[in-house]
């Protein structure tokens, strides 16, 4: 088991690297228990938060659950980076997604072919088949060019004349072995690349699969009684909270989309990621310094909720703005939130 750990955080260190010389910044999260997320990426135009593992369908479907959920609140791509499924290694410029299409997952050398060399993937896996989408415009032209009907090229693949049109009107995919066929028969590249970043930021996600997968991760809650108490007062308040259990900070909070009320209030502060602190010893420095880090790299709010003005100092000197318990008991309403908030980000 520690080989294999040993073996992800050497992988991680490189995929870093990768992204580092690709123009990226980053954030690492070291951590000896197996993290929801491993780096924080991102650069002026896009946000990936990144998990590297061996199996890319060996993991527990609550981190799978809660690396999703921090990516959807951080407004950041998931991106899984494995060396195999649970039936063969990862295909070379592959795209396979996870958890109902919520993740995207690839290889390392896919990885390394779109930043190092901007080649894009161009199959997708999807149930034990790989897939391609066709440029239907060019296949129309290079059909009529060589003077082929749609016939022909349905009797050449062993397929309908309906899936042919579909293709040229690219409403389907095509499998691989029958684009393999159609581009050496019409001695053309037929296939359009994935840009897997693109992809996902089209992508829209259901409220209730959303709602769905956070109460699933809030019966998990399971956290001391100071945090508890947090908890329920940032409920009261008609905050939505995201309680990660394997992440460098405790709760990121955002306004609950689901009341009207709250829909119209502007929150220029929110979401917030939040480390929560009670007598502050040791194991709290880890967390203030990846709070540190996203404050000064990432363009995100972040702040600690303090027990008391001990726990506030600490915090303060690390250059953490905070939010002391005795605040946020006296706090009723989202937008009194958002008021205390701006005093502490200007």
């Amino acid at each position: 088991m520690r080989k294999n750990l040993s073996e992800i955080q050497e992988q991680v260190l490189e995929i870093e690297r990768i992204f580092n010389q690709s123009g990226y910044n980053t954030i690492r999260y070291d951590s000896e228990i197996n993290p929801s997320f491993d780096l924080f990426v991102f650069n002026s135009g896009d946000s990936i938060l990144t998990k590297v593992v061996k199996n890319i369908d060996i993991i527990q479907n609550t981190l799978l659950v809660e690396f999703f959920l921090i990516s959807y609140f951080l407004k950041c791509i998931p991106l899984m980076i494995g060396q195999e499924n649970r039936h063969n290694e990862l295909e070379n410029d592959t795209v396979y997604f996870r958890l109902n299409n919520n993740i995207l997952a690839i290889n390392l050398y896919t990885l390394k072919r779109i930043l190092m060399e901007n080649v894009l993937p161009y199959k997708i896996a999807k149930r034990g088949d790989l897939i391609v989408k066709i440029n239907g415009e060019k296949l129309k032209r290079v059909r009529r060019e060589l003077a082929l009907s749609k016939k022909d090229i349905a009797h050449m693949l062993g397929i309908s004349i309906r899936a042919v049109s579909q293709y040229e009107n690219e409403n389907m995919k095509i499998k691989l072995y029958h684009l393999d066929l159609l581009e050496r028969n019409l001695k053309s590249d037929l296939k359009l690349p994935i840009d897997i970043f693109k992809i996902y930021k089209e992508k829209r996600i259901m409220i209730e699969e959303l709602s769905n997968y956070s109460q699933n991760l809030r019966r998990n809650l399971n956290k001391d009684n100071f945090s508890k108490e947090i908890y329920e007062l940032l409920e009261n308040i008609g905050l939505e909270q995201l309680w990660p259990n394997k992440a460098p900070f405790d709760v990121i909070i955002k306004p609950d989309t689901h009341q009207y009320k709250i829909d119209k209030i502007k929150n220029e502060f929110l979401p917030l990621i939040s480390t929560i602190i009670s007598n502050f010893n040791q194991k709290d420095m880890d967390k203030i310094y990846f709070i540190s880090q996203l404050l000064k790299m990432f363009k995100v709010k972040a702040t600690a909720i303090v027990e008391d003005e001990i726990d506030a100092k600490q915090c303060k000197l690390a250059g953490i703005p905070t939010i002391e318990h005795k605040e946020l008991k006296q706090i009723n309403s989202t937008e009194e939130f958002n008021q205390l908030l701006k005093k502490r980000f200007n």
